[in-house]
C-alpha cells in the first residue's frame, strides 16, 4: 500500500519525468532526422544543355545528376514538353551513362532526335517516347 507521504513525492517528481521524458524524445526525433538524411539519397541536377523540336513542342534536355550517397555522377537525357521546367523525372528519362565527355544533340524533324554521345558505361537508351523517336551514335 502506497502511504500519503509517497504519493506526494511521487506527485512531485511527476514534472520532472515528463520533462525528462519530453526532452529524450525531441533527442530521439532529432537523432533519427541527421540519420535519415544521411541515408535518404540527396542529389544535385545541372542541366549541360538544351535542344527545343522544330515545332517546338518538345525539349531535350542533357542533364548531370550527382548524387551524395552513393557518390556517383550520372548523366541522363531526358524529353519534355515544352515550357516545363526541367529536373530529374524518372518517367522522361530516355538516355542515361556515367562519365559523359561529348555530346551532340540535333532534331530532324519534330518527332525526331539524333544523339551523338561518347561515354562509358550506358545503363538507358530508349528508342521512342511520347512519339518521339530518338537515333544514337554511341562512340
Amino acid at each position: 500500500m502506497i502511504t500519503k507521504r509517497e504519493r506526494i513525492r511521487n506527485d512531485r517528481q511527476l514534472p520532472y519525468r515528463v520533462a525528462i521524458t519530453s526532452v529524450l524524445l525531441v533527442l530521439g526525433l532529432l537523432a533519427a532526422a541527421f540519420v535519415s538524411n544521411l541515408l535518404w539519397e540527396t542529389c544535385a541536377d545541372r542541366v549541360i544543355s538544351q535542344h527545343t523540336s522544330p515545332d517546338g513542342k518538345w525539349v531535350a534536355t542533357m542533364l548531370e545528376r550527382q548524387c551524395k550517397i552513393p557518390n556517383r555522377k550520372a548523366y541522363h537525357l531526358l524529353l519534355f514538353p515544352s515550357g516545363r521546367k526541367p529536373h530529374f523525372d524518372k518517367r522522361r528519362v530516355v538516355f542515361s551513362c556515367r562519365e559523359l565527355r561529348r555530346h551532340r544533340i540535333r532534331w530532324k524533324g519534330p518527332n525526331e532526335v539524333h544523339v551523338e554521345v561518347q561515354c562509358d558505361h550506358v545503363f538507358r537508351q530508349e528508342l521512342e517516347k511520347n512519339g518521339v523517336s530518338i537515333f544514337y551514335t554511341l562512340e
